[in-house]
Parts: C-alpha cells; sequence; structure tokens
C-alpha cells in the first residue's frame, strides 16, 4: 500500500500551491504535518490498523484541504479558476489511485509472515533461531514461520516445551490463535510449540479471512 506519510506530503504540496492566504495557508500546512506524525505513530503503535489508519489519515488530509479552500473562498472570494483547478484534479487522482490500490488488498487480502517479535525475545539461557522462509511457505490462505529453541544445559524438552508456553502467555498469547487486522485487512494469528530432537520449534502462521 502506498505510504501514507508520502500521500499526505503530496497533499500538502499542493495546499502551498493553491492557498492564496498566509493567513489560512499556514495553519493548514501545520495540520497536515501533524496529521502525518500522528498517523506514522498510529501506525507503529497498531501496526494491525494500518490499512484503516491510512485511508482514515487520507480523508482527514483531503477533508483539512477542503476546509481550508472554503475558508479563503469565504474571506477572499471565489479564487483564478486556473490556478485551482489542475491541482484537485491531481488530488482526487492520487486519492483515486489509493483507494484502488487499497481495495485490491482488502478484497483479496494475502495471508501474511508474522513477524517473530511477537514472541521474541526469549527467557535467558534460551538460544532461538529464526529460521528463513519465502512464499513457498505460504499456501491454502495460510503463510508458516519457524523458530527454533534450544534449551539450558540439562533442559528436559517437556520443561522447555512448558516453559516456552509460558512466556508465550507474558507476550499476550492467551490461545493459540488471536485475531490478525481490525476491519479491512481481517484475519488471525498463530502460535504453537512443538517438540523437536534439537528441543522445540515455535511456529507462527499468518491467515486472512
Amino acid at each position: 500500500m502506498i505510504a501514507l506519510m508520502e500521500l499526505v506530503a503530496v497533499v500538502l504540496v499542493v495546499w502551498l500551491v493553491i492557498a492564496r492566504s498566509g493567513r489560512v495557508r499556514w495553519p493548514v500546512a501545520a495540520a497536515l504535518v501533524l496529521l502525518g506524525g500522528a498517523a506514522w505513530l498510529g501506525v507503529r503503535a497498531f501496526p494491525l490498523g494500518t490499512a484503516e489508519i491510512n485511508l482514515g489519515g487520507l480523508v482527514l488530509a483531503v477533508a483539512l484541504v477542503a476546509a481550508g479552500r472554503e475558508v479563503e473562498r469565504r474571506t477572499l472570494g471565489p479564487g483564478p479558476r486556473l490556478r485551482v483547478v489542475w491541482p484537485f484534479r491531481v488530488l482526487a487522482s492520487l486519492s483515486l489511485l489509493l483507494v484502488c490500490c487499497a481495495s485490491s488488498d482488502w478484497i483479496r487480502p494475502e495471508p501474511f509472515f508474522r513477524g517473530s517479535d511477537v514472541v521474541l525475545p526469549l527467557p535467558a539461557g534460551l538460544h532461538a533461531t529464526v529460521e528463513p522462509h519465502d512464499a513457498a511457505d505460504c499456501g491454502t490462505g495460510v503463510c508458516t514461520a519457524h523458530i527454533t529453541v534450544t534449551g539450558r544445559p540439562g533442559q528436559s524438552a517437556a520443561d522447555l516445551q512448558a516453559e516456552l508456553r509460558a512466556h508465550a502467555r507474558t507476550r499476550g498469547w492467551t490461545s493459540d490463535c488471536r485475531p490478525a487486522g481490525w476491519i479491512l485487512t481481517k484475519g488471525q494469528e498463530c502460535l504453537t510449540v512443538g517438540l523437536t530432537s534439537a528441543g522445540a520449534q515455535i511456529t507462527l502462521e499468518g491467515s486472512r479471512d
């Protein structure tokens, strides 16, 4: 999906071009910058809601520009037509492009690889190896990643498995699977802990509804 901050930057440039009054130009520009920063923080804090934050941010950015134009129209009267029309056409085209690109993902959401940070780092003394993965590890609507774990010297496989399950609970895994995404990219992520000849293996799965 096109990065929201890039679109907000485009909206900001368009606004600076079409604005006619400094008293309106700079407050709206500052609001757009704050909006971009808030969206960036929102995506970092709530990565599962990236699609909703991006779309909401774009709508707010366009609304800010529209509000600024309305304030200028009421205080300064209609502006020069040639100066105003083409930037709005560019802005509308970019907005339509974003919606079309995003819609393709929302209509047919793809499975995903869940990052190992949902369970790493492990308790002291345990060694984790994140196994490499690629597109071949996605199938039947699910992408799977593995983390091989070796325990402390003398630690039994059963004790290692129990410790990893307890650790997963401290990281928010109260059950094997939990929702992933909000409304537009709804799905689920799963974590299971199995035993191997070398110790244990954590399996992470990501799927979309």
